[in-house]
Order: C-alpha cells, then sequence, then structure tokens
C-alpha cells in the first residue's frame, strides 16, 4: 500500500519509508511512516495524523480469512497486481481482493538503531527480506558517548537522566 494525498493505492513494496505499513494490535491501526494511519469514509481510504480513539481508524485483523476488517467493511483492492490500483473498502464477502498478508516481520514489534551518520529514517536489514531498523539516530548530532542512550531513551519516550 502507498499512500499519497487522500487516495491509497497499491505500490510494488520495499518494506521501507511510505511502503511499510504496520499493523497494531494494541491501538487497532495500520501505519505507514510514523504518525499517519489509515482511515476509512465508506468505501474510501485516506491517510490522518493516528488518533486510535478514532473509530475510523480502528481495524480488526481476521487471521484466519485474512482480512483487515471495520464491522462489515473489509479492505479491498480490485487489481491486487496492479501499480497504481485504488484500495478501499467494500462490504465483507468471501471475495479475494479482500484478502491481505502483511509479511511476518510487519506484524512484530519494531526494532531499533542508533546510526547518526545515517539520515534515514529507516535502515534495511540485509539478508532480510521485508525487515528494516527505525533509526532514531536520524538528525541527532553526535555528543560523544551520550548520544545514541539519550536518542533511544527519547524515543521510547523516556526522559533521559542528567
Amino acid at each position: 500500500l502507498h499512500g499519497k494525498d487522500v487516495s491509497v493505492k497499491m505500490a510494488a513494496c520495499e518494506a521501507v519509508g511510505e511502503e511499510a505499513w504496520t499493523y497494531d494490535e494494541t491501538s487497532r491501526t495500520l501505519q505507514i511512516l510514523k504518525g499517519s494511519c489509515l482511515e476509512r469514509h465508506e468505501k474510501m481510504l485516506s491517510l490522518a495524523a493516528c488518533a486510535p480513539a478514532s473509530p475510523l481508524q480502528r481495524w480488526s485483523y481476521d487471521a484466519r480469512q485474512h482480512r483487515y476488517r471495520q464491522g462489515e467493511w473489509c479492505l479491498a483492492v480490485a487489481q491486487a497486481q496492479t501499480d497504481g490500483a485504488a484500495v478501499g473498502a467494500e462490504p465483507c464477502g468471501s471475495e479475494y481482493i479482500q484478502e491481505w498478508a502483511l509479511p511476518a516481520s510487519m506484524l512484530r514489534t519494531p526494532v531499533l538503531t542508533c546510526e547518526t551518520r545515517n539520515d534515514h529514517g529507516y535502515i534495511t536489514v540485509s539478508g532480510v527480506p521485508g525487515r528494516s531498523l527505525e533509526n532514531v539516530g536520524k538528525g541527532v548530532t553526535w555528543e560523544g558517548f551520550v548520544t545514541k542512550p539519550r536518542a533511544f531513551q527519547q524515543a521510547l519516550g523516556m526522559r533521559p537522566k542528567d
């Protein structure tokens, strides 16, 4: 899935950056790029700032049928193999166009790294297809050996001790 402006479209997946979708089982949101979530408006989908309390962003995943649902509505794409095909929502049924499988790596807890010399938010893990590290060192200035622990603390929402 690839979100641009208001519409959501299919694209070749590299599982990094704006193609790295994750499903958060706690908030029940489909997230892309830190802070953006998939939102349903009838049959149309869009991206919005994550607001886990919003019913428009709460999805359940049916692992048996491989479907993302909001009540009787399911995430669907009519032309799954077509780059640029529109992704939307349809009443849930038995159609294969409603079957989704995020790689297991996308359903796991994110793995963090701190590389201050790399300006990318995500770094691909060599030899592990579809897996990337979230770089909490992006944009952080090196200030000695305290730099990395502070970056991890900030990323985890912890307050650094002085």
